[in-house]
């Protein structure tokens, strides 16, 4: 009988990992680019010739869904931050979309609940910031808040993909940083300038030939192309000194061991607050003392919204943070507490029963 024959995958499963890259958002030339290099050097899935870039948003079906634990995802988008002076903050959008849209999309796109694999967003200050002010840390934790524990990486600076190696390379937020840039920018700049100057004086001779100042023109042209050439030839080592291959995938962000954060409001994250509240009660006893009232008053006919509320906030609820996270999903405060820490129904109908209660406790308790 012929042996069996393995993959390479079931022969050597903790040394070859499945990668996937996808762009969000605009596939400019930039892009398109940088997914090619990335899907060659870092994927190991070369685009076909003439192929486009795979975009998340109209990738087909679920492909996320094959990324398993230890598995790294790329995400190429261009990261959208507000400058001052030259220096950027962070960003406040990857590919157009908030912290919490992205999270919903690769969610959408088959994200499983259990990865807990590496999410690189490639893309200009995605981790430029501090603490729960970089973009990068609220897609982390918005995937929290949506059940997803896994590794967040990004940029802390103006990012490049180096088209030889794979590798990004970022210029720092600082004012040494800045400067850098702005002598590459400025070069580049002077390049354009001139190149549209040769184009415009070429075709000025090409249309006057017997022009009194040919040769004048012609000489300046000669002139202008030297000076380009010459920017041009600056621009390789200003690209070194302004983008740094070890400034790239800083700062790491470690995986969430448990939920630190909620969503205090659209977009915005808190650290959650003490059990015991400005009432001097904890917040299960409000949740109990709103469940009381309720039951007293309408036992006999409750609506199907509140029979299954009740049914949640009265059983065992694993921790304080998904308790809070449930009472601020039914009274409309937040966004759905992931499955593995409560299963909620529908929110609560305001001007309900119930509803009442519930806020008039949690009022009590905040």
């Amino acid at each position: 009988m012929p042996r069996p024959v393995l993959s390479p995958r079931s022969v050597l499963p903790s040394a070859i990992q499945r990668k996937q890259a996808f762009a969000v958002g605009n596939v400019d030339s930039t892009i398109a680019a940088s997914m090619a290099t990335i899907l060659n050097s870092k994927v190991g899935a070369p685009l076909a010739p003439g192929a486009a870039a795979p975009r998340l948003e109209t990738a087909a079906g679920t492909p996320l869904s094959a990324l398993a634990n230890g598995e790294t995802l790329y995400l190429d988008a261009h990261g959208a931050a507000p400058e001052d002076a030259g220096l950027p903050g962070a960003a406040v959008r990857f590919g157009g979309l908030t912290p919490e849209q992205l999270a919903n999309l690769v969610l959408s796109k088959g994200l499983s609940v259990a990865y807990t694999g590496k999410i690189y967003l490639n893309g200009c200050n995605t981790a430029t910031g501090a603490g729960v002010d970089t973009y990068a840390f609220r897609f982390q934790a918005a995937l929290a808040l949506r059940g997803v524990r896994c590794v967040v990486k990004g940029n802390g600076g103006y990012s490049q993909v180096d088209a030889t190696t794979g590798h990004t390379r970022v210029n720092p937020p600082t004012a040494i940083g800045a400067q850098d840039r702005a002598a590459l920018q400025d070069t580049y700049r002077r390049a354009g300038e001139l190149d549209a100057q040769i184009r415009s004086d070429v075709q000025y001779l090409k249309d006057n030939l017997r022009a009194p100042d040919f040769d004048s023109r012609k000489g300046a042209v000669d002139q202008a192309r030297t000076e380009m050439m010459t920017a041009l030839a600056l621009v390789p080592g200003l690209r070194t000194a302004a983008y740094r291959p070890d400034k790239a995938l800083r700062p790491t962000l470690p995986a969430l061991g448990g939920v630190t954060h909620f969503e205090s409001a659209a977009g915005q994250y808190s650290a959650l607050p003490p059990s015991i509240g400005q009432s001097g009660r904890t917040l299960v006893h409000h949740v109990q003392a709103a469940l009381t009232a309720y039951d007293k008053k309408w036992k006999f006919n409750p609506s199907d919204s509140s029979t299954a509320a009740v049914a949640v906030l009265s059983g065992p609820i694993a921790s304080h943070a998904a308790l809070l996270m449930a009472v601020r999903w039914y009274l409309g405060l937040g966004p759905r507490p992931p499955a593995q820490l409560v299963a909620v129904g529908d929110r609560l109908k305001v001007g309900g029963a119930l509803y009442g209660f519930l806020k008039a406790e949690y009022d009590r308790w905040v």
